[in-house]
């Protein structure tokens, strides 16, 4: 399991509570805003959860995670719900785009969407795979 983020402190704080669980399987990655800083073909799935709102360049770290994914590889995106009436404003101030744009964006780099979960109040729940193209 790679624990990625681009704060330093948060993947020393999952490291230290995955150790005081006794998962010795888990490494802590620092990613760069447009990588992130996994070997090519080296993951099965990656998981994101209510930060791809976060990422600053989400074309080139999506280009990024496709790299990483093995051959039948699947990404999985959970975020905000950014609707307007609907979401809090904090939510409309905070998140970056919504999950139509989202959707468009991970598309246009190589993914097709397979599933969108209706399963979270606040959030969505997408499942891409390869599109077999980069």
């Amino acid at each position: 399991v790679y624990a990625v983020d681009i704060s330093k402190v948060f993947v020393n704080n999952i490291l230290i509570l995955s150790r005081e669980r006794g998962q010795r399987n888990v490494e802590g990655v620092i990613n760069a805003s447009t990588d992130v800083q996994l070997p090519p073909r080296s993951i099965d799935i990656a998981f994101v959860c209510d930060t791809y709102h976060h990422f600053e360049k989400p074309l080139a770290m999506m280009r990024s995670i496709h790299r990483a994914l093995k051959p039948g590889g699947q990404v999985i995106v959970v975020d905000f719900r950014k609707i307007p009436g609907f979401s809090t404003p904090w939510v409309m101030d905070h998140v970056r785009a919504g999950q139509p744009q989202v959707v468009r964006e991970i598309e246009s780099v190589g993914f097709r969407l397979v599933e969108d979960i209706d399963l979270l109040k606040t959030n969505y729940f997408l499942r891409f795979e390869s599109a077999g193209r980069m």
